[in-house]
């Protein structure tokens, strides 16, 4: 299980934040620290180095599998020779290290597509997401966005997507739980609910979209909840 500050198995709290520069225009882009895209199809997973000194490291990746139901795999970084997991995934929630890398680390599709990347220093992908197993419910207890830069309106939506499948093109198929909106100025604001907000259904997706008019500004949103 990831160490009490990462995120923990299905059935306890977790929590996800990330810093995005340049918000893409309204409807918006999910909140990520990195480049984020979702696995295409159902993969095994590829894991690599752009050091070759990275070869002590483990990473462990968490996700859902055809059923939805949570997997996670560690492997042991071999530098920048690919390392594939055994088990095949859905989707990647999030991937961790063990131990800080001397380069980037990467989490890609076995057709070499990028999923995500460790930045160097940093210890996991970071994205404002979360899938929740199909067995469980999930619940949001905080909703917190803000801004460094704008100059426009931002809203954040906070969206729940029932159906897996949507994992993989946001565009469709949500429901908005909530939506924060910043003025054209640095803030922050902070929902917390003090009945959580239910998902609708077992199972399905957290994540939260932001943007602005023309794209303008920089955001960053920390979601909190469990799953039970």
């Amino acid at each position: 299980m990831p160490p009490d500050n990462m995120r923990p198995h299905s059935g306890f709290g977790w929590a996800v934040h990330a810093l995005e520069a340049d918000l893409a225009a309204l409807p918006g882009e999910l909140i990520s620290r990195n480049a984020y895209a979702p696995l295409a199809s159902n993969s095994v997973v590829e894991v690599l180095s752009s050091s070759s000194a990275d070869t002590t490291q483990k990473v462990t990746i968490v996700g859902i599998n055809s059923d939805g139901q949570l997997i996670e795999e560690t492997v042991s970084l071999n530098g920048t020779t690919v390392v594939t997991t055994s088990a095949t995934f859905h989707s990647v929630d999030f991937a961790y290290l063990n131990l800080k890398a001397a380069g980037t680390v990467t989490i890609q599709h076995s057709d070499d597509t990028d999923v995500g990347t460790i930045t160097i220093g940093e210890m996991r992908m970071d994205i404002v997401h979360h899938i929740v197993d199909a067995r469980r419910r999930g619940f949001i207890t905080d909703f917190i966005a803000g801004t460094s830069t704008a100059t426009e309106i931002l809203e954040f939506q906070l969206r729940y997507y029932p159906n897996i499948v949507d994992i993989r093109g946001t565009t469709a198929g949500f429901f908005i739980l909530d939506r924060i909106q910043i003025p054209a100025a640095v803030a922050d604001v902070h929902h917390r609910f003090a009945t959580p907000l239910a998902a609708p259904f077992l199972g399905g997706y957290f994540a939260v979209l932001g943007g602005g008019a023309a794209g303008t500004g920089d955001g960053n949103v920390t979601l909190i909840g469990y799953d039970a």
